[in-house]
């Protein structure tokens, strides 16, 4: 902006500055966090998917309840871990997608009657150290929730 004396005649110029270099430097190492992120994901997908393959095969030729049951909770944590993954991955593409589509990430639905069914599961299955089951046998384990129309 010019800086003009009582007659009209340019004096000087008044500027205004901002440096911005530590801005730079902030979203260059978002990027980088960013892309790590994904490539950890990455690489733990694929042993996730082969321990959830294997379980899988591993069961269906176990001749013992105890051992299915034992392979079941494997399969059932890698399963979780997996879709823990997955959430970090999304969460980082939706990082990635945020300074393009700000205000346009979608975000992914809970599926209840899935989690509730998992719980019950996994509670079921569950066992202590000596692996006796924490469930009495004659506690059965109810999940009502396929059963309601629509939530309260």
């Amino acid at each position: 902006v010019k800086k003009l004396s009582r007659d009209g005649a340019v004096e000087g110029y008044v500027g205004i500055g901002q440096d911005i270099s530590e801005i730079c430097e902030l979203k260059a190492v978002e990027h980088k966090k960013t892309q790590l992120m994904a490539v950890i994901s990455h690489e733990l997908r694929s042993p996730l998917h082969g321990m959830i393959g294997l379980t899988s095969m591993m069961e269906s030729s176990a001749k013992e309840e105890h051992f299915k049951r034992q392979l079941r909770m494997v399969h059932s944590c890698a399963n979780r871990l997996l879709d823990l993954v997955t959430n970090v991955m999304d969460m980082t593409d939706a990082e990635q997608r945020q300074g393009k589509d700000r205000g346009r990430e979608k975000r992914g639905l809970v599926n209840f009657l899935e989690v509730a069914h998992e719980v019950s599961v996994m509670t079921g299955m569950a066992i202590d150290k000596a692996g006796k089951p924490l469930v009495h046998p004659e506690v059965k384990l109810v999940n009502r929730l396929p059963e309601l129309e629509r939530f309260p």
